[in-house]
């Protein structure tokens, strides 16, 4: 347990020296848009502390309810990929919206499905407490921030001592829509203020696509060890005949 907090500590204090760090010279506005709680950021725009296409860093960003310290979010366009981290300070219980949207995915082409991932993470001893709710959206018209289109079911997880609840969950197959956009929208609700001494919290969320038809690791593991069963009944019938 110390040295998971003492990685969590390192990671922290690595964040705060990137977002100290004067603002590099930036390439060309990407297409990845992040929105923290209303507050917008393009990718390589001025808020962007991170040159690199694909990647938007952004410094503190107060909500009323809580103050998001900081934030890395990534696309994997045109590989269907977005995640967003933040590290968070509450002041009061609420709840408040994170969004990322990029646009020009095409690997994997459709037929795909998507995955949408959620977690949290507060301090070891009476920590941060609270609920999360993740969706992820295909939009066939490549269109930022659009949740009109398919989109997975509701991911919930929640934020507890140390690590809380993953949620998961997934959307049909969607056969139509290249190039495509995807945005991931997540809900987080504060339950509980610390009573310790550590008042963060990180909220992790993970949206991809995959082909469809491919099957989840436990599935794959189910079909081996049927696979497994068929082949040792139909030995045993060979050494009978």
């Amino acid at each position: 347990m110390r040295n998971q907090w003492r990685g969590l500590a390192v990671a922290a204090m690595a964040l705060g020296v990137v977002l100290m760090a004067p603002s590099p010279a930036h390439a060309a506005l990407g297409t990845l848009w992040v929105d923290i709680g209303g507050t917008l950021c393009q990718d390589n725009a001025g808020c962007d502390s991170n040159p690199a296409n694909g990647v938007v860093v952004t410094s503190s960003v107060p909500l009323g309810t809580v103050t998001v310290n900081g934030s890395t979010s990534s696309s994997g366009s045109p590989v269907a990929a977005l995640t967003i981290t933040t590290g968070n300070t509450p002041v009061s219980l609420g709840s408040y919206t994170l969004r990322i949207s990029d646009t020009g995915f095409t690997t994997p082409p459709v037929p795909l499905q998507l995955a949408q991932d959620v977690s949290g993470l507060s301090g070891p001893l009476n920590g941060v407490q609270g609920t999360l709710a993740a969706k992820g959206c295909f939009s066939a018209t490549n269109t930022l921030f659009d949740v009109s289109g398919t989109c997975t079911g509701i991911a919930n997880g929640t934020i507890n001592n140390l690590a809380g609840v993953i949620g998961g969950s997934t959307s049909g197959v969607i056969t139509a829509g290249t190039p495509y956009a995807l945005t991931s929208v997540i809900v987080v609700n504060i339950t509980q203020l610390a009573t310790g001494t550590n008042k963060n919290y990180q909220v992790s969320a993970d949206l991809d696509a995959v082909p469809a038809g491919v099957p989840e690791p436990a599935g794959v593991a189910l079909l081996g060890g049927l696979l497994v069963v068929v082949a040792g009944g139909f030995r045993r019938k060979l050494r009978r005949s």
